[in-house]
């Protein structure tokens, strides 16, 4: 299994927050809440070693209808209405919406314009107070981009804790003429 490392412009824009050891979130994926599926016994899924399970329906749909509103947000550039899809940590991370709007303009073009998403697996702590989802992003300029949303479940929502993957690559300066 590949594991999604978070993009070091993204880090540094304060959009991806990788909390500490005792917070309950990770730095990265596999870490802590790790995203390795649960373990089967008699048909039914267990909770793995580091107490992640497959996330039910209900957390699933929960998780993608957050996504789903901040990616229509954005599209529709209403990032005031973006903001609230994130969790308080990230929403503290940004002086205003205009600052977090230059930021996903900036380094995540697919995402601020997306023509489809899919979903894939949905991995989550046994309390379903963290969990992680796969997607597959196609932005209207035709790029495929691939990320994994850390989800934290904040007034019984869960709101976006981060992003691994998906940004777009800084140019190679060799390769620049």
């Amino acid at each position: 299994m590949r594991y999604w490392r978070p993009v070091p412009a993204l880090v540094a824009a304060g959009l991806l927050i990788g909390l500490g050891p005792g917070t309950g979130a990770i730095a990265e994926p596999g870490a802590g809440y790790g995203i390795r599926p649960a373990v089967q016994e008699n048909g039914k899924s267990t909770p793995d070693a580091d107490g992640t399970r497959p996330a039910n329906e209900a957390e699933r749909k929960s998780a993608i209808a957050s996504i789903e509103g901040q990616l229509k947000a954005f599209r529709e550039d209403d990032y005031e209405k973006a903001t609230k899809y994130q969790c308080l940590e990230l929403r503290k991370g940004f002086k205003s919406s205009e600052e977090f709007r230059r930021a996903i303009k900036v380094g995540y073009p697919q995402f601020a314009n997306y023509k489809t998403v899919m979903f894939g697996e949905a991995i989550c702590d046994e309390k379903g107070e963290r969990l992680h989802i796969r997607i597959t992003l196609t932005g209207q300029d035709g790029v495929v981009v691939r990320a994994l949303y850390l989800m934290i479940k904040e007034e019984g929502e869960y709101r976006v804790g981060g992003v691994f993957g998906g940004a777009k690559s800084a140019p190679d300066p060799r390769n620049i003429t």
